[in-house]
């Protein structure tokens, strides 16, 4: 989407009955500048035919165990009753995590 797509995009959630001329006027533009840029928002899917209705963005939520591994690994011998380096790795996992990560990848 181009910059001023996106700005008369914008007008147009701010105020869905606004007119082309009134969008051009804002813009500086002409009003078949205007039209032209509505047509390639709605061929862009960001905007559905006349009336501007704008289209809402398209989510999913995942319902699923997602579970997240710690280890933590010494660097050296242990030492007690004081703090000792250590390595720690994390992995995460759940079959709601890779359903998740299944979907973005899809998109």
């Amino acid at each position: 989407m181009t910059e001023r797509e996106q700005q008369i995009l914008s007008w147009i959630q701010q105020n869905p009955m606004i007119s082309q001329q009134e969008l051009a006027d804002l813009a500086g533009i002409t009003r078949s500048g205007v039209a032209a840029h509505i047509s390639n928002l709605i061929r862009k899917g960001y905007l559905r035919g006349k009336g501007y209705i704008v289209t809402p963005p398209s989510y999913v939520t995942v319902i699923g165990g997602i579970s997240m591994d710690v280890l933590g690994i010494a660097c050296g011998d242990l030492m007690d009753y004081t703090s000792n380096a250590a390595k720690v790795r994390y992995a995460l996992g759940g079959v709601g995590r890779n359903i998740a990560v299944a979907l973005e990848r899809m998109n």
